[in-house]
């Protein structure tokens, strides 16, 4: 069964692919890269194994300055997901 996020999934793999072929190509190098994600809002999804939605998300810049290591995780995007509303009592 074909969901509309499969060819998301297929678009971003090839996206990855040209990206990762072009840093190659410019840099010498893959490993280890930073991208830096701007995006307008965060909500929690079911739909994504994270658990996260990210609204409008770009690559803003690439952080040649940054190593993994120091790079967000998770943790800091689920940081910065709204509490969850509780039911009216």
């Amino acid at each position: 069964e074909f969901r509309s996020g499969d060819m998301l999934d297929l678009t971003l793999g090839t996206f990855d692919g040209v990206v990762a072929m072009d840093v190659l190509i410019q840099h010498g190098k893959t490993e280890g890269l930073v991208l830096e994600v701007a995006f307008e809002g965060l909500n929690r999804s079911k739909r994504h194994k994270s658990g996260v939605a990210m609204r409008f998300p770009r690559i803003s810049r690439l952080r040649w300055d940054k190593p993994p290591n120091e790079a967000d995780r998770i943790e800091t995007l689920e940081a910065l997901l709204p509490k969850a509303e509780s039911p009216a009592s």
